[in-house]
């Protein structure tokens, strides 16, 4: 039988006093650790569910609220490769939908711990990065970075993000992709490296929609090397909305400090974005129960099955909490899963 434990829920999650929508919840568990975020907290358990630290994400990373709460975090265990790790990478970000270039700032914040199973949150444990997030600054598409996806090779750490711009937080301009030498960052234990960063954008075109949310493949196994191609790592993606396109990416030769990105592109089978769900004993449907108000002080607004919650834009989130009116309440919904070295599945869902 798994084990079975609470984790994060709203309370427990908020940072300085505020709870985010959604808690876009995230887990990774190594052997004898579980660590579990969401928005905007840490929480780092013993896989019996032994708290040992819950800590917000400003307070992990040491960043100053002045430019902002840190917000969707993304938790990943690597046990690929000699030095098994965590990854945490967390955004922040200030300066948007107004035309004061001034005040536009995001970071991306980055941790590693500097064990396969850290003892806590404290820095002590940890090594702590943080870099610019924007592009394309003293332009018009001036962006910042947003929807970020996390994976590894054998030795490379590749999280991607899609660009906003900073003026109309709604109008995407380009994918960016970013790769860390993974053999340097985990060598950490003794201390924090200063690691070899590359930054790749698949797409020149302005808001084209084909390079849009790259995922990288969370490798388990090291993926195949061969003449030319030295510790492949790969992303994909599918264009966004409809269609039967799937992109492939593929970076290479890390290690010798001059990668290269390249993709291709196949066709399969039609895909489109999910119809609404309905939930049982419920007319709220699932993706909409995640963005608006519950109606009833004290009713559960719930799902059931194997189904995750589709996202919607960081523009409808936004309008939906400024529209909750005064003893209304949004559902209190986490979600995260991780596989562990044996196959199971570790699920926190909480009300």
């Amino acid at each position: 039988m798994p084990t079975v434990f609470a984790g994060l829920d709203r309370p427990s999650a908020a940072n300085n006093g505020f709870v985010f929508s959604p808690p876009d919840t995230t887990l990774g568990k190594s052997p004898n650790r579980v660590l579990e975020g969401a928005n905007s907290a840490l929480r780092l358990s013993t896989t019996v569910g032994a708290i040992l630290d819950t800590k917000d994400l400003n307070t992990f990373f040491g960043a100053s609220t002045t430019n902002g709460l840190l917000f969707d975090p993304k938790v990943y265990f690597d046990r690929l490769g000699p030095n098994p790790r965590f990854y945490v990478v967390a955004l922040q970000r200030i300066g948007i939908d107004d035309t004061t270039s001034t005040n536009d700032v995001s970071r991306i914040w980055v941790a590693v711990s500097r064990s396969g199973d850290p003892a806590s949150l404290a820095s002590t444990n940890w090594c702590r990065y943080n870099i610019d997030g924007r592009r394309n600054v003293g332009t018009l598409n001036s962006s910042w970075a947003d929807y970020p996806e996390i994976g590894v090779g054998s030795d490379s750490f590749l999280f991607a993000t899609n660009q906003f711009r900073f003026t109309d937080s709604n109008f995407f301009t380009f994918s960016v992709v970013r790769v860390w030498n993974k053999t340097i960052a985990s060598d950490n234990a003794a201390s924090c490296p200063s690691i070899p960063r590359f930054r790749f954008q698949p797409s020149p075109t302005l808001g084209h929609f084909s390079t849009f949310t790259l995922q990288p493949a969370q490798q388990y196994t090291a993926p195949s090397s061969f003449p030319g191609t030295a510790n492949p790592a790969y992303l994909v993606s599918t264009t966004r909305g409809t269609g039967n396109a799937y992109h492939v990416w593929r970076v290479r030769n890390v290690a010798s400090g001059s990668p290269t990105m390249e993709g291709l592109t196949l066709t399969g089978r039609s895909y489109g974005i999910p119809p609404p769900s309905p939930q049982p004993g419920n007319s709220i449907f699932i993706e909409r129960a995640i963005i608006e108000c519950s109606r009833y002080p004290g009713s559960v607004t719930r799902w059931s099955g194997s189904s995750r919650p589709v996202a919607t834009s960081r523009r409808e989130q936004r309008t939906s909490r400024a529209q909750c009116a005064e003893g209304e309440r949004e559902p209190e919904f986490l979600w995260g899963s991780e596989r562990d070295l044996i196959g199971d599945a570790v699920v926190g869902l909480r009300r």
